[in-house]
């Protein structure tokens, strides 16, 4: 079985679990208010683009256009899988913090905990090794080329949309989690 086939079915898998990952009415909300800037709706295509362009990208594999390494496939979806563990253990330690669309609740602390010592947005660097993973799984050079750029934009105007929220919400407390806190890659950014 091809890392492509077997990309797809993590993908199809994490897809159907990922809502029952948030807690609560309030996370599973659709309802996105204005300092949500317009970033649900910005994921949510780049997630339908991507997954078309999985597909192609796995079609066009088959084909043998643009095909890349075996190898690159299988360390891709290795960068899938430890993507979604990456997401997975966010949503966990956010418990109902965890929502789609960007809001704060009343009481809500900033989380200095399990993958936020290491970055302030763990779930979002999660998506994006999930989507630069399964981009090299489908073993076409298609897929990285439209996938990681169209996801990274996507996360990183969310993250901007979100720290203006959470500095204006949490204060102080939260402006120096993020200077002391990198947005998605240690020491780095």
């Amino acid at each position: 079985m091809g890392a492509a086939v077997v990309a797809a079915v993590f993908l199809l898998l994490f897809l159907l679990f990922e809502g029952r990952s948030r807690v609560g009415e309030s996370a599973r909300s659709l309802d996105a208010g204005p300092e949500d800037r317009g970033s649900t709706r910005r994921v949510g295509a780049a997630f339908g683009v991507s997954i078309v362009t999985f597909a192609l990208s796995s079609f066009l594999a088959m084909g043998g256009y643009g095909a890349l390494p075996s190898a690159a496939a299988w360390a891709g979806f290795v960068v899938m899988t430890m993507g979604i563990g990456f997401r997975l253990w966010s949503a966990r330690v956010l418990g109902a913090s965890y929502t789609r669309t960007l809001r704060v609740d009343p009481g809500q602390q900033v989380v200095r905990a399990g993958p936020y010592r290491l970055v302030r947005h763990p779930g979002y660097a999660g998506s994006i090794m999930l989507w630069t993973g399964a981009a090299f799984a489908s073993g076409d050079i298609f897929g990285p080329l439209v996938i990681v750029p169209l996801i990274v934009w996507a996360y990183v105007m969310r993250i901007v949309a979100e720290d203006r929220l959470l500095i204006a919400a949490l204060g102080d407390e939260y402006a120096t989690y993020a200077r002391d806190v990198a947005r998605l890659v240690p020491f780095i950014y």
